[in-house]
Order: structure tokens, then sequence, then C-alpha cells
């Protein structure tokens, strides 16, 4: 039995005779033969977001990604241009959105209200748009409540049941139910 400071600093310092993990000089190795090989090191998943993806080749498959800012810096608006961006790049893929700060019905409208913006290619001005504020008092006008059920019903048959919002943080046997689901 070690009975001093000194001996167990001893025994740490030993060459253990099975060592575990893998050295960085291995893992340099791996990572030089997929280079060589040109083979991806991660999976990653396009967010049609031009300048993020370009810079870190989007997000990555299995991770997790937080957006932190100041109130009203258009968090949510940037998640959901990822995650549709995600969904309309890879037609397989699925997403949980949780609702911290807003209910599902706003962050709906909100979701339409960015995909309803059209532009005239020869003004470069808005053409039309569903916008936010007025949706969410109940005053759009005709033309700009047409267009946003358009809006809804396009996105309806391209996203449909692949993207589901989660208002609810205190029922985890749900929330667990709706990862496994997804």
């Amino acid at each position: 039995t070690m009975t001093s400071t000194t001996e167990l600093a001893a025994a740490m310092l030993q060459p253990d005779p099975a060592p575990k993990g893998r050295t960085l000089s291995e893992a340099l190795g791996e990572l030089i033969g997929r280079i060589e090989r040109n083979e991806p090191i991660i999976q990653t998943l396009q967010t049609g977001v031009a300048l993020f993806d370009s810079t870190t080749g989007g997000l990555v498959r299995g991770e997790y990604a937080g957006i932190i800012a100041s109130p009203g810096a258009g968090k949510s608006t940037l998640a959901d241009q990822f995650v549709l961006g995600v969904l309309r790049h890879d037609l397989e893929a699925t997403a949980l959105v949780f609702n911290l700060e807003t209910s599902t019905a706003v962050r709906a409208a909100r979701l339409v209200a960015g995909q309803s913006v059209r532009v005239d290619e020869t003004s470069n001005r808005i053409a039309l748009c569903a916008p936010i504020g007025p949706m969410l008092r109940g005053e759009l006008r005709d033309t700009g409540r047409d267009h946003a059920r358009s809006v809804a019903e396009a996105l309806s048959v391209e996203i449909g049941g692949r993207l589901r919002f989660v208002d609810d943080m205190h029922d985890a046997g749900e929330i667990a139910n709706l990862i496994h689901e997804t």
C-alpha cells in the first residue's frame, strides 16, 4: 500500500502497461489519412445561410447548437432559417424546436412572415409580403392575407410533419417521445 504523497505521485507517473484512449500522434495519423483520402471527418447539415455554411461547413449532425444574443436581436429568426434550410437541403431530416420565449402560433406566424417576402427583380424592392405585426394583430389586408395563406400552405406541403414545436416544457415524457419519434 502507498503511504506517502511521494509514492502516489511516483505511481501516477509510471507508464500504464495497457494505455487507454489514443495518443495525439495516433489521432493526427488518422486525420492525415482522412485528408489524403478526402474523407469527411464529420457530417454536416447545410442551413441555407450562405455565410454560416461557407464559414463553418454547416451544423454538425448530432451536436447541439446555441444562439445567444440580447432580446430582440433575431435569435429565433436565425434559428428558424437554420431549421428551414436544413429541412430543405435534407429531405430525410426532422427538427424539434423548443419554444422557450414564445408560443407555437407566434413562431409559425414568424416563419410565414419570413418566407413571404418577394422582391421585385427590376426595382430590387419588396413587391409582396405578409408583415408579422399586422398578421399577429389580425390586421392583414386582403392581398397580405391571401399571400400569407399561400405561403403557409406551401410550407405545410414542403416541410409538413418534419418540423415539430414544443411549448410545454414540463412534460418530460412527451418531449422524450417527440425526440424518439424524430
